[in-house]
């Protein structure tokens, strides 16, 4: 029966539709889908509410153009259609990252010695000169921004990863205090966190999300994909493991592809990697990942999204200098140093990075400085933090600061008679691997007996503290370390995996032996 062979129930409704045309649809019988009722229901609706359901349709339409339009332009970057203010990569995506089976280290049987360290140095092969492309161009990545001239020369940039190659680790390790069980502890953590890698390659701070068995323990709370992802990259990179060399190819590969498909396009050739657990702490912590992947292997499908990582940073500094948890927010110490660590990553790289970022950052450092950078606050002078301190000195290292500098010997003096935070025991204990992992670093290039008597308690501490037995085996987990609650294994095993990295992961800043790559600014 045709729903037109019954009148409107409402009286003034009949009288509307009088001699008004009868749509083709109001002839035809009800389908299932009810097709022939809405059709009808927009005939005898009053012309006042027609035209409101019009224009909401045409708000959303409008609303949605944007968000389609930021989508095709991601799109368009990785897949070489659109015209940026940067050159445009080839395409990416999970299965592009182009796995080249070839060993890259052409190894030998000859051991590496003090005497022979910086001729093995120059000849490693991810050293090679690379043939430049136009370097010296006046390229405007971003709005005024000055980048001067190339921050270093390539071989000096690159010569800083060039520690993680098979050869040079191992003499690194035995010249800077570690030993055949802290080397077994950092594979062991790498076995553990490439097992807890998830199908899309992504790594969570929910570990239980992935792996042989997801009722293991102590999982963490953090949703910041793109964090976990870059610190556990981080540690494979930190041990030579690359997406072309090392036993963990495939796993790194899929990491990289990861991170790369999930950076979000921005204008002037910015590329952004924060989400809303993680802020500017994702966007920094995946940005090293992948400028140290850039710089270990030049795989060409790197680059760009590389350089476009470390233009979000620029772009993200406040006008006095610093990074807090969203762009052009005025500075934390504690969110600077992951940016700072980017951008001298980036420096290593030989991707541009303005001087004027960098003359930003000593602005901040200075503004939450004591005793002329001696001690750090987080957001304002303080003495006394000595995780900050950390953060802040490391910073000042790589910014160039002499091993000789006052307000560093004081700085290190402060850091030394502390000692690594790795008490367990009693109600006022804690652990705090985030301070150990930067004062070890800092530790480490300052050298000398302080660092000799750092490096024996935090690195029998560490191989003393991971799990040997059932799911965990190869992670660690610290009870009362604060962040690593809110982080969980991975967090902690990045952590720990990386301070016991500490003896290659950088040539020393202060050896005489290598020369040295400063910021300048």
């Amino acid at each position: 029966m045709s729903i037109t062979s019954k009148p409107p129930a409402d009286p003034k409704l009949a009288k509307q539709m009088q001699g008004r045309p009868r749509p083709q649809e109001e002839q035809e019988e009800t389908d299932e889908s009810g097709i022939s009722q809405r059709f009808l229901l927009f005939q005898v609706m009053p012309s006042w509410l027609t035209s409101f359901i019009f224009h909401i349709i045409v708000i959303i339409v409008l609303a949605l153009i944007p968000i389609l339009l930021q989508k095709k332009r991601i799109v368009d970057i990785y897949s070489g259609e659109a015209s940026t203010a940067v050159e445009t990569p080839s395409p990416v995506n999970f299965d592009a990252l182009e796995m080249n089976t070839e060993e890259l280290e052409a190894e030998t049987d000859e051991e590496v010695t003090e005497e022979n360290f910086e001729q093995q140095v120059q000849e490693t092969p991810m050293v090679e000169q690379l043939e430049e492309t136009n370097l010296d161009a006046k390229i405007e990545l971003l709005p005024q921004a000055d980048f001067g001239q190339k921050m270093s020369e390539i071989a000096n940039a690159k010569a800083d990863v060039s520690s993680r190659s098979n050869r040079l680790r191992k003499y690194l390790v035995k010249k800077h205090g570690g030993t055949p069980a802290s080397e077994n502890a950092v594979q062991l953590g790498l076995k553990w966190l490439a097992a807890h890698q998830l199908k899309n390659g992504s790594w969570s701070f929910d570990h239980t999300k992935a792996g042989p068995n997801k009722s293991s323990k102590n999982p963490g709370r953090i949703q910041a994909p793109r964090a976990a992802t870059g610190m556990a990259l981080m540690a494979f990179l930190g041990a030579g493991q690359t997406h072309r060399n090392g036993d963990y190819k495939e796993t790194v590969r899929r990491g990289l592809a990861y991170l790369i498909n999930t950076q979000k396009a921005e204008s002037n050739g910015a590329g952004s990697f924060m989400e809303p657990s993680g802020s500017m702490y994702s966007h920094g912590i995946a940005s090293i990942a992948l400028t140290e992947a850039w710089s270990m292997t030049r795989d060409e499908k790197l680059r760009v999204p590389a350089q476009a990582a470390i233009n979000f940073i620029v772009y993200a500094q406040h006008s006095e200098g610093g990074w807090r948890y969203v762009p052009k927010q005025a500075g934390d110490t504690s969110v600077v140093g992951w940016q700072v660590m980017a951008l001298k990553s980036a420096n290593m790289a030989s991707l541009r990075v303005p001087k004027k970022t960098m003359r930003g950052v000593e602005n901040f450092l200075d503004s939450v400085s004591e005793e002329s950078g001696a001690y750090y606050g987080y957001t304002s002078p303080a003495k006394g933090r000595k995780t900050l301190t950390a953060v802040g000195l490391l910073c000042r290292m790589y910014m160039g600061w002499k091993r000789e500098h006052p307000a560093l010997e004081r700085g290190v003096d402060f850091l030394s008679d502390r000692g690594p935070a790795i008490d367990d025991r009693g109600q006022r204990a804690t652990w705090n691997m985030y301070y150990n992992y930067y004062a070890t670093q800092v530790l480490k290039q300052y050298g000398g007996d302080k660092w000799k008597k750092w490096n024996e308690v935090m690195r029998e501490e560490l191989i003393k503290t991971q799990d040997q037995k059932g799911q965990e085996k190869g992670s660690w987990y610290f009870k009362s370390d604060w962040h690593g609650s809110h982080g969980g294994r991975v967090y902690c095993t990045t952590l720990a995996v990386m301070t016991l990295e500490v003896y290659y992961r950088y040539l020393p800043l202060y050896d005489q032996k290598v020369q040295e790559d400063e910021f300048e600014f």
